[in-house]
């Protein structure tokens, strides 16, 4: 899923927009949906988000969801335990609380604005352009080559597990209930000490390239949007701050 991710960062039709800009309309969306007290703004902004990053970026409706999915399922399980109560002295324990389903609904409808702004971020726009925006903004240099190495190593993990997996699998590792279990403990020991070893040969392979104190990546020059298009981005951007806070203020 990772590599399909990273995949649609760079195919996609916004890819050579300018990055600051998907960065702005993304802030701003994230900002409203955390200040707005109306659930109804929140899951505006992750329709709008959607219906930008399906219609004017090209990315598969279904795609979108399936990266939307473990996030969602997630937020799912938390609300859940949000509404649950639990009283030891009434004959049912468990049970659900009304003020709980109104936090858990305030709370999953912000949790889908922001997730859905995040997500349009990551499908759209390259680690690589996003940390060059950010070292514009005087962000540490430091905390942009944890954000590179990690992001990195993420890749790292994830074909290093297909590789291990991979070789259980041609060697039947998987055949029955008693063999999965032990190829799955054997991957989760064998993952751990191989993914170290990679990280380490991927740090020689830096210092050997002239690494000194700070990761520089080479991104092709951006333009901003014509004037008219960069307006449109500044005032959409305000309009859903100041739907946000004038729903918040009525209640």
């Amino acid at each position: 899923m990772s590599m399909l991710m990273s995949e649609l960062s760079y195919s996609n039709r916004l890819r050579f927009m300018h990055p600051g800009e998907k960065i702005f309309f993304v802030f701003s969306c994230i900002m409203a949906s955390l200040l707005a007290r109306s659930s109804f703004v929140p899951l505006a902004i992750a329709i709008l988000v959607t219906i930008v990053a399906t219609k004017m970026a090209k990315i598969n409706l279904r795609l979108w969801l399936r990266s939307l999915f473990p996030a969602i399922a997630f937020a799912l399980l938390s609300c859940v335990l949000i509404v649950s109560t639990f009283d030891a002295n009434k004959q049912i324990p468990i049970g659900i609380s009304l003020p709980g389903i109104m936090v858990a609904q305030h709370t999953l409808s912000r949790f889908l604005g922001c997730t859905s702004a995040l997500f349009f971020l990551i499908l759209t726009t390259p680690i690589p352009d996003i940390t060059v925006v950010l070292r514009n903004l005087k962000v540490p240099a430091i905390l942009l080559d944890l954000l590179t190495i990690c992001y990195r190593s993420i890749f790292i993990l994830m074909e290093t597990c297909e590789q291990i997996r991979r070789a259980q699998t041609s060697r039947l590792g998987y055949s029955n209930y008693r063999s999965s279990f032990r190829s799955m403990a054997l991957l989760a020991t064998g993952l751990f000490g191989r993914s170290l070893t990679r990280a380490h040969y991927s740090g020689l392979a830096m210092l050997s390239r002239g690494y000194e104190s700070e990761v520089r990546l080479l991104t092709p020059e951006y333009q901003l949007s014509s004037p008219r298009n960069l307006i449109i981005n500044i005032m959409l951007g305000a309009l859903m701050l100041a739907c946000s806070l004038i729903l918040s203020g009525g209640e």
